[in-house]
């Protein structure tokens, strides 16, 4: 069996921990009033906290320490502790946080204000400073911001508006640049910005019924004056849903609708095309999906009341459901949103809190349940033989070898490390141990691994005469 697969029916989807016990679920950060959106920065946590239900409960009700509009948060398997605040200007005008995002640089932070439809703005945030975050510029958009991203001194907001593109490369004085509107009748909910390229989720109604259609458009931003369409992906599901947000991972992005998740063959912006996903189910409305996160070949699907769940998308025509992250349901709570930093992913329980759950224990963005290397950074996943064990911490690179027997402990797995003497080739005295050896059990002249040193072992052995064992990612260096 693929050896990822059974680590993951091993530790049963992420639920259970690997010696199969029910795994308790990791610490709550609960100092929020209601966390609407979460973005990281490193090793920070950001929460975008509305506030507005505390502003008007009566004095006492809502700790004073919660009311801020912005969380910034560190942490680990031990739980997540507020490292610094951000307030928007307080008064008449107040804005309620419910979007945030953060720039690759990890130095500015948008957040996205807006009790009302023709109030909304973006406030820029300093983050050289996590404990004391500061105000910069802020953005008057007139409406409401329903998703945003930054990358290299561009900010893209999506709303009532369409998208609409700002230079931010001094924060203190944002500047304008172009829109780009669907025209039709479309909402849109999130955006990403990857090189000249954004990817937007939303949804359009297609008369005469108005049937509400998941999709996803895909804008050129080479001219961020005047952002042209180059591709749009209409989910083809059949049932009416709205489209929630989207990721892009290389050459495929990731629509969620409330009801499914579209795979998309982007590697050509322009015909954009669906391979496979998670197929739309007539579920209650508290299942519905709620916000996405992908790492790796695995979505991280957050909905209204069933938590976060794992889905391994590697081959999307047939997703495999790996399990639910730990504790990432509430009583009278959603899981509002889930990102990706570290070893961790974090869950906004809008209500409840924020929770991290280790997902990636070697940091490469990749899943544990699903890495070939699940214990070595390895972002590319290269498995040369194709034994289900990464090149980055196979005992035998080349040679089907999931079993990663090595008997004598000098890093070259049995498979191909016929130097039973270690001298650094096999030889003639090599051949001479291993005929010694024949019939017996001795474990290091066991070459196949069944047991029994036999003529099998002297055939392999025969076939690597005169040649260096391995190569193995483990051995401190070849002879």
């Amino acid at each position: 069996m693929h050896r990822r697969w059974l680590h993951g029916l091993l530790c049963l989807g992420l639920v259970l921990g690997c010696d199969g016990d029910v795994g308790a679920p990791p610490p709550l950060f609960e100092g929020i009033v209601v966390a609407r959106d979460l973005a990281t920065a490193g090793d920070l946590v950001l929460v975008a906290n509305d506030v507005e239900s505390a502003l008007g409960a009566p004095s006492g009700a809502v700790p004073a320490e919660t009311i801020h509009d912005l969380l910034v948060l560190s942490g680990d398997e031990d739980g997540l502790e507020q490292v610094g605040t951000f307030d928007a200007p307080q008064g008449e005008d107040r804005r309620f946080a419910r979007r945030v995002a953060v720039d690759e640089s990890a130095e500015l932070a948008f957040l996205a204000l807006g009790d009302e439809t023709d109030s909304g703005a973006v406030a820029i945030v300093d983050l050289a400073d996590p404990s004391s975050p500061q105000g910069r510029g802020t953005i008057e958009v007139g409406h409401a911001v329903t998703g945003l991203a930054a990358q290299g001194g561009l900010l893209a907001t999506v709303g009532p508006g369409g998208l609409e593109l700002f230079d931010v490369s001094d924060p203190d004085a944002p500047l304008p640049l172009g829109a780009f509107d669907p025209t039709d009748d479309a909402g849109l909910s999130d955006v990403t910005i990857e090189g000249n390229l954004a990817y937007v989720a939303g949804t359009t109604a297609t008369p005469p019924i108005l049937f509400l259609t998941p999709r996803m458009l895909i804008v050129d931003l080479g001219d961020p004056e005047a952002p042209v369409l180059l591709g749009e992906h209409r989910s083809t599901s059949g049932f009416q849903a709205l489209g929630v947000a989207v990721e892009v991972r290389g050459a495929r992005a990731y629509l969620l609708a409330d009801l499914g998740i579209d795979v998309v063959d982007v590697s050509d912006p322009r015909f954009p095309y669906g391979v496979g996903g998670v197929a739309p189910q007539i579920r209650p409305v508290a299942g519905l999906f709620t916000d996405l996160e992908v790492i790796g070949t695995v979505a991280l699907a957050a909905t209204r009341a069933q938590g976060v769940s794992a889905i391994d998308l590697g081959f999307p025509p047939a997703p495999a459901l790996l399990g639910v992250l730990p504790g990432t349901s509430a009583v009278g709570s959603r899981a509002a949103s889930v990102a990706v930093g570290g070893r961790f992913a974090h869950v906004a329980l809008d209500r409840a809190g924020i929770r991290s759950v280790l997902v990636d224990d070697d940091a490469d963005r990749v899943a544990t349940l699903v890495d070939v290397c699940p214990g070595d950074s390895d972002p590319e996943q290269a498995d040369v033989d194709l034994d289900g064990v990464g090149d980055a911490c196979d005992l035998c690179i080349e040679v089907w070898d999931p079993a990663q027997v090595d008997a004598d402990a000098d890093g070259y797995g049995n498979r191909c490390d016929a130097d039973l003497d270690g001298s650094g080739f096999v030889d003639f005295d090599d051949y001479e141990s291993l005929r010694a050896s024949l019939s017996s059990a001795d474990p290091v002249a066991d070459l196949d691994g069944n047991g029994v040193v036999d003529l099998a072992d002297l055939a392999r052995m025969r076939r690597t005469f005169f040649a260096p064992p391995g190569p193995s990612a483990r051995a401190s260096a070849s002879p």
